[in-house]
């Protein structure tokens, strides 16, 4: 799924949510199990979501699917020129990852921590802790 992918109904019919990918070595050391609601936790913010357990991801490191979790895009109504504009409640299923994100501390922008060259936003990487909800 991609940023506006999600507003394709046949795709959401497929995978309406992302859950979140962790190792099964993980899971047990956390006493997680497949199924389970999580708690996603990083200096910046937190998230919840639903455990896929597996040996997909390398252990010590999560997979969430990057274009869930909108809050507009559809996913917030709003009135343009007078007219109310659908409320699309699926559209903020799911975890968006920039809920995860923290400040830079080495710059004075607002938003989650930034690549210096490019500006785009740091995924990869991110601290985090992980517990059932």
């Amino acid at each position: 799924m991609n940023s506006y992918a999600i507003g394709n109904e046949r795709l959401r019919m497929i995978k309406p949510y992302n859950p979140v990918q962790m190792h099964r070595q993980d899971a047990e050391r956390y006493g997680i199990s497949h199924g389970d609601t999580i708690r996603i936790e990083s200096p910046g913010g937190s998230v919840v979501g639903l455990a896929l357990v597996s040996e997909s991801v390398m252990p010590g490191s999560l997979g969430i699917e990057h274009g869930y979790g909108h809050r507009d895009l559809g996913a917030t109504p709003h009135v343009i020129d007078g007219e109310s504009q659908p409320d699309m409640p699926w559209l903020r299923a799911g975890i968006n990852i920039n809920d995860l994100g923290f400040r830079d501390p080495t710059r004075n922008v607002d938003g989650t921590w930034l690549e210096p060259i490019s500006g785009a936003s740091v995924r990869q990487g991110l601290p985090v802790r992980v517990r059932r909800a």
